[in-house]
This record gives C-alpha cells, structure tokens and sequence, in this order.
C-alpha cells in the first residue's frame, strides 16, 4: 500500500506542476498578447523627423520647419539643431504640409506628406539660396497645360492684314537732300507739305 500511496502522491505532484507550467505559460502568452495589442491600440501618433541642408549639401541650423495637418488646419513648429537635424514628434495621423524657411535661402513647401501611425517619417530638406527663386515647392506631378490659353493668344496676334501690309504703315516717308554747296544734308517727310528751312 505504501507503493501505491507514493506512486499517487508522485503522479498527482508531476500533475500539479504541468498544471501549474501550464498555467503559468498561459498567463505569460496573455501578458505579453494583451500589452503588445494594448500598445499598438494605444499608439495614434507618429514623428517626423530629418536634415536641413543646403544645395552644396551642408546642414542648415536655425531653420524653422512648419507642419500643417490638411485635415484640421492644425500647424506644429521647430527649428533645426545645429547640425541641421529636426524632430517633430507626437503628430497625429494624416497629411502635412511641410514648410521649412532660412535667412537667405527661398522658403520650401512640400504640399503632402504623409505620417503614418506609430513610424518615424524621415523628409530631408534641401533648401535653395534666396537669389535664385522666392520660392521652391515641390510637386508629385506637373501642372496641367492649357492649350486654350495658348491658342488664346496665337489668334489674338494675328490681325486683319499680312503682315507685309503691316510693315509698310511703319516705313519712314522722309527724302533725303542737301544744299547746294553739299554741305549740309536735309530730310524732307513725303506726306508733309511744309519742308524745312535751310538757312
């Protein structure tokens, strides 16, 4: 009887801890599920970040980088580090327009970025000396062309007459003369009837 009572005692101790390793177990699987689901549920924002620079490529501190939200109208500011990086952290989700402005340098736009959730976005900016245009923006596609205004003004050029006859109305009708000794040269205009004194 004693075999028996020690094999039961045994079985039911190994039992106890697979049941208690499998509880155990269980409970770190939901831990670890339920905080990764609760921190993805969680996150509703997203960064961006990147480098200022110059068209020779060196970085630009002091810049102010200015984000928009279309959606809200929401604007957030920095200004870049001294090594030209900027961090913009904490943005809701959705699409931005980028600005970034430096003395001496032309403002850039960039009219859509999008943040996504929970990514760090990086956009390098790269800025254009001031002399060269007001203003850089950058576009994803170019602007549609308007062949009406186009045409608009090849018709609006032409006139009634060729252009021949056009040349003619602005021909010069003067005659050219001299005094008799042939010292002096007079011009005379065709249309007119008064000619002028030689004395």
């Amino acid at each position: 009887m004693n075999r028996i009572a020690l094999a039961h005692l045994f079985v039911t101790q190994e039992l106890i801890a697979s049941k208690l390793s499998f509880s155990f177990l269980a409970l770190l699987l939901c831990l670890i599920f339920f905080t990764n689901g609760s921190a993805q549920n969680g996150a509703t924002t997203a960064t961006l970040a990147g480098v200022v620079r110059d068209a020779a490529g060196a970085s630009v501190s002091g810049a102010t980088v200015t984000l928009r939200n279309l959606a809200t109208n929401q604007t957030r500011q920095t200004e870049s580090a001294a090594d030209g990086t900027y961090r913009l952290s904490a943005l809701p989700v959705g699409v931005y327009e980028v600005r970034a402005e430096a003395e001496g340098f032309a403002r850039y736009t960039n009219p859509q970025v999008t943040v996504e959730l929970g990514r760090a976005q990086v956009l390098d900016i790269t800025l254009q000396p001031a002399s060269l245009s007001a203003e850089v923006t950058v576009n994803d596609r170019p602007p549609a062309l308007d062949v009406s205004q186009q045409l608009s003004a090849i018709h609006s050029a032409r006139s009634g007459r060729p252009a021949i006859q056009r040349a003619n109305d602005r021909r010069a009708d003067w005659i050219a003369g001299s005094d008799a000794l042939g010292q002096r040269i007079h011009f005379w205009r065709i249309a007119s009837a008064q000619q002028p004194d030689l004395n």
